[in-house]
């Protein structure tokens, strides 16, 4: 998601492993993590089940073999928004307070920052040209994803509209739309 989202999660887990009781068996691990995000109790419980989907273990970690699964291996966009999230160096493993802090991030932030972010994840920050929307499209609209026709006026369409330069859709054209 880019620099603006990798220092913004680092900030927010500088020393907090320490300060937040890692083991998700301990009855008030939920409410510390909420305390310490700021997010609702319901919202850190629904974060944790998504984070347990993604195939964290019962130590609250997700291993370096969750990001092989073929749900995240071959999905571009999964992988590359997990691989935003640090990660312990020792073990390749992403902790819950990671994810944590990454969502809070996704949380808080300002509409520019998620827009640069999502240009980071799309297409490594360059312009987004017509193949790369044609991708975006199927995943965002699947029922279209058979119609090649349809998905090429659609992102011909989307080119021509927001496009301010013949590379495609940037940033700022983005962002101005």
């Amino acid at each position: 998601m880019g620099q603006a989202f990798t220092s913004g999660v680092d900030a927010v887990e500088d020393n907090r492993e320490e300060e937040i009781e890692t083991d998700p068996r301990k009855g008030n691990w939920i409410t510390k993590h909420a305390t310490w995000s700021g997010l609702s109790i319901v919202e850190v419980e629904r974060l944790w089940l998504r984070f347990k989907q993604l195939g964290a273990n019962r130590d609250g970690v997700l291993p370096e073999e969750a990001f092989q699964q073929p749900a995240i291996s071959e999905d571009a966009f999964v992988r590359n928004i997990l691989n935003r999230i640090p990660r312990d160096i020792e073990n390749n493993s992403t902790t819950f307070l990671s994810f944590l802090g990454a969502m809070k991030w996704v949380d808080t932030s300002s509409r520019e920052d998620k827009i640069k972010a999502a240009f980071g994840l799309f297409n490594h920050g360059k312009p987004i040209d017509e193949e790369i929307l044609k991708k975006i499209l199927k995943r965002v609209y699947p029922e279209l994803a058979k119609n090649e026709v349809e998905v090429s006026r659609m992102a011909s369409l989307m080119i021509k509209k927001i496009g301010e330069t013949k590379k495609g859709i940037d940033f700022s054209s983005m962002y101005k739309y």
